[in-house]
């Protein structure tokens, strides 16, 4: 049996990888909202209690729980990664969407998390660590709450 906690053992590489990942995926998507939408980025959005929170109280504990609990019990493969991503998804609908009064826009976001949710699941199938699914779950999050 593993220890349960080995995907939070400190991993440089997989955070690096986490890193390389989050800059290439989200300059795109900003990149295509930007070009396709006129969206804009609103950095004063981001502060230091909102990365904080975002980083502590979001990230590391949901993918402590969706990547480093269930997708090592599911199975840490390409079918874990889609069956964690699923539930990853239908646990923003009810958090966000539910509790918002199903509000459109809401659902669809909160339904949209299963994508940004497959690459996290990859990320820890592929390196081992959840450092590099942490860092792009943040960053994730981040990119979102300043294009909003």
């Amino acid at each position: 049996m593993t220890d349960r906690m080995s995907g939070l053992k400190w991993d440089p590489r997989g955070l690096l990888v986490g890193v390389v990942v989050s800059i290439v995926i989200l300059f795109t998507y900003i990149l295509l909202d930007l070009l396709l939408t006129g969206a804009t980025i609103k950095l004063d959005r981001i502060g230091a209690i909102l990365i904080v929170l975002q980083l502590f109280f979001v990230a590391l504990p949901e993918e402590v729980f969706f990547r480093g609990y269930l997708q090592e019990k599911i199975g840490n493969n390409m079918k874990g990664v889609v069956i964690v991503s699923v539930f990853f998804a239908l646990g923003h609908f009810f958090t966000l969407c539910v509790t918002s009064g199903f509000i459109g826009g809401i659902c669809t976001q909160s339904v949209l998390t299963f994508f940004p949710s497959l690459i996290m699941g990859y990320l820890y199938a592929r390196t081992g660590t959840l450092w590099g699914s942490i860092a792009f779950h943040f960053f994730s999050n981040i990119v979102y709450i300043s294009m909003q």
